[in-house]
């Protein structure tokens, strides 16, 4: 299927002629109506681009049951959305609509976000450093006999993507799909500090095993990842410090990894999440659970719920 190609420049050309007609203030006006009045349709596996940021829905894979303890209600699927999306500006770009998306089916009825997720989730902060690919689930709970599944992005309020809505027809996909190259422009060294807005932070060692205290095993293939955090609070009042905001792995192709919680909770000098007092240190490992033939990856941290928006750092480690 031939890729869906959307930017500035095509959607003025496209509707040039009809906006221009009876428009009072030129092409910034008829730039304006186009940004606000252009909705797209495309497939799984279309590319979309901005002029600041391209995204692709590169998958959809329904289940019952994420994990054990993770299982849709008794009618229900899990559906589970790959995305992966890039900032191909020099700023950073902010690549989700600010509306919440959701999935409609062919009755109309809507589906919004559900509260479980996977271990590659999204990260909460969709702001993304120039070069960097974010990938990873969104997750939605729909019932099992729903039809005509559409994913529907609102940028209405967007002004600087030249989109208005993105719907995306969850039961037809292009061939190939599409996909993005993650080219990280600044990344650090082991050892090496990075402070914003007064929360000093640095990844001092790593270390890598398939077993922890004798009974904990990685799954076949995998080895567990344990970086050593460091964090100093310079600040005059204590900071929140969240697995689920602040820490998370990242492989080459921007593929991210959530904390392992069992291998966490394993390590006798484990990080502890929580809060920070001013003027305080904290340190202690993590643990994340990777395939051992993996490219490059990286720590990231992220400074975004700390009154420090667009902050990031990466470490190889």
């Amino acid at each position: 299927m031939k890729f869906h190609l959307f930017t500035r420049r095509r959607f003025l050309s496209a509707g040039a002629a009809s906006l221009l007609a009876g428009c009072v203030g030129g092409v910034e006006q008829a730039t304006e109506q186009t940004e606000t009045a252009t909705p797209v349709t495309v497939a799984v596996g279309d590319l979309v681009e901005t002029p600041s940021f391209s995204f692709v829905l590169r998958g959809v894979t329904k289940t019952t049951a994420l994990t054990d303890a993770q299982r849709a209600s008794r009618g229900n699927t899990y559906v589970v959305l790959r995305f992966a999306a890039k900032n191909t500006s020099d700023e950073v770009a902010h690549w989700f609509p600010r509306i919440e998306p959701y999935i409609a089916d062919g009755d109309g009825n809507e589906y919004y976000l559900a509260d479980t997720t996977t271990t590659h989730a999204l990260p909460k902060n969709h702001d993304l450093l120039p070069g960097e690919v974010s990938r990873g689930d969104v997750v939605y709970e729909v019932p099992e006999d729903a039809t005509n599944l559409t994913y529907a992005l609102d940028f209405t309020n967007r002004s600087a993507v030249a989109l208005s809505t993105v719907s995306i027809d969850l039961e037809s996909s292009a061939t190939p799909v599409a996909d993005l190259e993650q080219t990280l422009q600044t990344v650090h060294p082991l050892g090496e500090a990075v402070s914003n807005n007064d929360v000093r932070v640095t990844v001092t060692e790593v270390r890598t095993t398939t077993e922890l205290g004798g009974k904990l095993v990685a799954s076949e293939g995998h080895e567990f990842v344990l970086p050593t955090l460091e964090i100093t609070n310079d600040r005059t009042d204590s900071i929140p410090i969240s697995s689920v905001w602040n820490l998370r792995l990242k492989g080459a192709t921007g593929l991210v990894y959530t904390v392992d919680l069992w291998a966490w909770e394993s390590l006798s000098e484990g990080f502890d999440v929580g809060s920070i007092d001013a003027g305080a240190t904290a340190r202690g490992e993590l643990a994340f659970q990777l395939p051992t033939d993996r490219d490059a990856c990286y720590f990231m941290f992220d400074w975004y719920n700390l009154e420090a928006d667009d902050a990031k750092a990466f470490w190889e480690l």
